[in-house]
Order: C-alpha cells, then sequence, then structure tokens
C-alpha cells in the first residue's frame, strides 16, 4: 500500500536527477552531456577492445 503512495508521474525524481546533474558538473567540471558521451565511448570501446585483444592473442 505504501509503494502506491509514495510513487510519482515521473520517470525519474526530478530533484535527484538535478542534483546528480549538478554534481556531475562540479565533480568533473564538464557539462552532463560531455560526461555521457564519454561513458558511451566507454561502453562501446571496452567491449570493441576486449574483442580485439581476445581474436589477437587467441591464435593457434
Amino acid at each position: 500500500m505504501m509503494k502506491f503512495l509514495l510513487h510519482h508521474a515521473e520517470a525519474v525524481d526530478p530533484d535527484l536527477i538535478d542534483w546528480i546533474l549538478e554534481w556531475i558538473d562540479h565533480v568533473f567540471g564538464i557539462q552532463s552531456k560531455s560526461f555521457g558521451y564519454v561513458v558511451f565511448a566507454l561502453i562501446i570501446f571496452i567491449p570493441v577492445l576486449i574483442f580485439v585483444g581476445s581474436r589477437f592473442f587467441n591464435k593457434p
């Protein structure tokens, strides 16, 4: 019952997301979009690096 009373209509708590975006800007000194691009690049780069490394070093 309490779960329904605490739920809000937004997909994310607006106060929390504002705080997180301000924190990212303060700690890293870059805008949150730029930080998002860096994280996205890392998410793509790490698996590709693992795949290429496994192909390169596992030759019989």
